[in-house]
């Protein structure tokens, strides 16, 4: 069927524009033809159909490194992220009702369906999945993403998806008139972006404010071996070793990935080696590790040691993973613990408060701020916002996505850290068990990564010193009010969706 052949180039063009092709500029046009598709649908019901075929077929290529985790939960979450393309599907349609000369009102209207269905699925609370947003595809153009200050990762969206629906519009409509207006408003937003993100790349200031040196140490632990219990003391040897190492070039701060140590470090605190190191080196070190307390409270969470080997701050991971790290809706769902943990659910409970972590500055100044994301909580814009209005001049992200294998998961995850530092003006800090682990410009800029003579940057083991600079910049807009955007998208759709339905309404009268 003809559809068929539309959706799946559609799928093509998305995946290709995501990690590990990364050919970002064919995302400009990749719904072009699922947009095509949706206006040669019989109705609203077969939109939602096609979309959903569509959002499917791009889950199942783009997040297919889910099956080394389960592969049931894999195929439930793809029909589960199915439905929002459908969603958008089905909404288009509705709007094309509208009458032929108005048609150009959908060069803003698609875009915003878009990006409110991008909205929905990424933040609905508990089962959002924020991964893969069109925006993200685009994190290597540091020119077009500089406007993430002001509208975030969904105004890029919104971005991307407006010149998706002038190039439809652009194909789909016979007056060369209108062609012509189309094609200028497309020109002009799209070059305007490209001319302030310029003009940001080309603006050096940066925090102006201390200077600490940051190591991060990439373990390359593999998942089958992290949490054997015979291999505990090989792999905290090999984390003791590479700090070790990396303290020959005196850094201020040493970072370890999420869950790094083998084991609960509150519990083994007082006779830990991390504990003594840390007193020997006279360095800070901030580490992953499990938390318990007590009988069955389990958190994931990040300690803070200074550099007299003092426990300093914790931070319990406030995002928890469904599924993953616990099983969300106990009441209805408590038949599935049992095969839920055979697999390797964990029981974690989620943290509450916005821990900051206080380093003091090199030059004797007011202390420095970092706020924490762990595992996938970077992948959610709100979670680092509040970190940063609570004071966090640069935001770390410890991650271990080794539970993916060798795939492109890593590479989609560290786009969603690009996004985090742009839109709050911060530096970003990432040390990755396997990988991407490195150093994000508040520009967005990948300045340099664990990497190692052939170049790799995943599946190896390293360290990485970078100097990094803290401060105080003036607020963004997207902090104080750009993380609105997708509401504002919403509310108006809402009047839109009223006159197409009297619209409709009147043509049935006639």
């Amino acid at each position: 069927m003809k559809w068929k052949r539309l959706v799946f180039l559609s799928v093509f063009l998305q995946m290709i524009a995501f990690p590990r092709f990364d050919l970002s500029w064919f995302a400009w046009v990749s719904l072009v033809p699922l947009l095509i598709a949706i206006q040669k649908s019989r109705n609203i019901r077969n939109a939602f159909k096609i979309s959903c075929f569509c959002g499917f077929f791009f889950f199942l290529g783009s997040i297919f490194w889910l099956r080394y985790v389960t592969w049931a939960g894999f195929l439930l979450l793809c029909l589960y992220q199915a439905v929002f393309f459908g969603l958008f599907g089905m909404s288009v349609k509705f709007f094309m009702e509208i009458r032929k000369r108005f048609f150009f009102f959908l060069l803003a209207i698609i875009p915003a369906l878009w990006t409110v269905s991008e909205w929905i699925r990424a933040e609905i609370p508990v089962m959002g999945f924020g991964w893969n947003l069109l925006a993200y595809s685009q994190a290597g153009n540091l020119w077009v993403i500089q406007s993430a200050k002001w509208i975030g990762a969904y105004g890029i969206s919104f971005l991307v998806a407006f010149i998706n629906a002038g190039v439809f519009l652009i194909l789909r409509t016979g007056e060369r008139n209108r062609k012509i207006g189309i094609a200028a408003i497309c020109f002009s937003v799209f070059a305007l972006n490209l001319v302030y993100g310029f003009r940001e790349c080309r603006n050096d200031r940066g925090p102006s404010g201390p200077i600490l040196r940051v190591a991060v140490v990439q373990g390359n632990i593999d998942q089958e071996e992290k949490w054997d219990a015979g291999l505990r003391g090989l792999i905290l040897e090999k984390y003791l070793k590479l700090t070790e190492l990396a303290s020959f070039d005196d850094p201020d701060l040493t970072i370890w990935p999420e869950a790094a140590y083998p084991g609960f470090f509150n519990e083994d605190y007082s006779v830990s080696p991390v504990r003594f190191l840390a007193e020997q080196l006279k360095q800070p070190l901030l580490l992953g590790s499990p938390h318990r307390e007590g009988v069955g409270l389990y958190m994931n969470s990040v300690y803070l040691l200074s550099a007299e080997g003092e426990l300093k701050a914790r931070y319990d991971k406030i995002h928890l993973v469904p599924f993953g790290e616990y099983i969300p809706f106990k009441p209805f769902l408590s038949f599935l613990e049992p095969y839920a943990y055979a697999l390797g659910v964990s029981d974690f409970t989620a943290g509450k408060d916005f821990t900051i972590f206080e380093l003091p500055s090199p030059e004797n100044g007011p202390a420095v701020r970092l706020g924490t994301l762990i595992c996938f909580e970077d992948v959610v814009p709100e979670l680092a916002r509040k970190f940063v209005r609570r004071g966090a001049q640069a935001l770390v992200v410890l991650t271990n996505d080794a539970w993916f294998g060798k795939t492109a998961a890593p590479y989609q995850h560290l786009q969603a850290s690009v996004f985090r530092a742009v839109e709050n003006s911060v530096p970003v800090i990432r040390a990755a068990n396997v990988g991407v682990s490195g150093f994000i410009s508040s520009k967005g800029k990948v300045e340099d990564r664990v990497k190692n003579e052939r170049a790799y940057d995943t599946w190896i083991t390293g360290v990485l010193i970078r100097p990094v600079s803290f401060g105080d910049l003036p607020g963004t807009f997207y902090r104080k009010v750009g993380f609105l955007f997708p509401q504002i998208c919403l509310a108006g759709l809402f009047p839109a969706a009223f006159w197409v339905w009297l619209g409709r309404k009147r043509k049935r009268s006639v």
